[in-house]
């Protein structure tokens, strides 16, 4: 492994409230107190259309993983759309020096989002 990462964010939306601060405030604090992160993008499932600012970070909108219920994701295809999803996430943010922070994916938010990670 290099001596920086790739840091990737997840959560399933940027609107105003606790964990956006949490977000906001843990990329601050790796931005001022680490060089490990030679970049970082957020994934959020939904962003704001004020555009959260998160200063030097890409942030990027990637619906599959905003709240979503189980019965709106279930049906007799639910592995085949879990692997998908697995696989466009590794394709799209993964890679030897990504590191995922994903936040709350085991909540029952989004069960197809956890069942892929």
């Amino acid at each position: 492994m290099s001596s920086s990462i790739d840091l990737v964010v997840f959560h399933y939306h940027l609107l105003p409230g606790g964990v956006t601060t949490v977000i906001r405030q843990g990329v601050e604090a790796l931005a001022r107190f680490s060089r490990r992160a030679a970049r970082v993008r957020i994934v959020a499932g939904r962003v704001p259309q004020d555009g959260q600012a998160f200063p030097g970070t890409e942030v990027i909108c990637f619906p599959d993983i905003d709240y979503a219920s189980e019965r709106s994701l279930g049906g007799p295809i639910w592995k085949e759309r879990a692997q998908r999803l697995a696989d466009t996430l590794r394709e799209h943010f993964g890679g030897n020096d990504a590191v995922w922070w994903v936040h709350n994916y085991h909540l029952g938010k989004n069960p197809l989002f956890t069942e892929a990670l």
